[in-house]
């Protein structure tokens, strides 16, 4: 499964929402830089550290486990 698949797949979901949001170019790139690196999808990057900020505010995180370390690659190798 490609991550564009994948993407598609998050889209049809009732437990995902889609937003966009315009970032400096230079941040932009380090993040993909650094996702490609890892082997992590944009979405997997963006989840984490916006649960990560919540918590940093002393906020309610909703209920919500960031992705195992490689499940979006697992379920991609996988054809899920």
């Amino acid at each position: 499964m490609t991550v564009n698949h994948l993407a598609r797949s998050r889209r049809k979901d009732p437990n995902y929402g889609h937003t966009s949001v315009d970032l400096p170019k230079p941040l932009l790139l380090k993040v993909r830089s650094v996702c490609a690196l890892n082997e992590l999808t944009f979405a997997e990057a963006v989840e984490t550290g916006l649960a990560l900020w919540l918590k940093s505010m002393d906020e309610e995180v909703p209920e919500w486990e960031p992705p195992a370390e490689g499940e979006d690659k697992r379920r991609r190798a996988e054809g899920a």
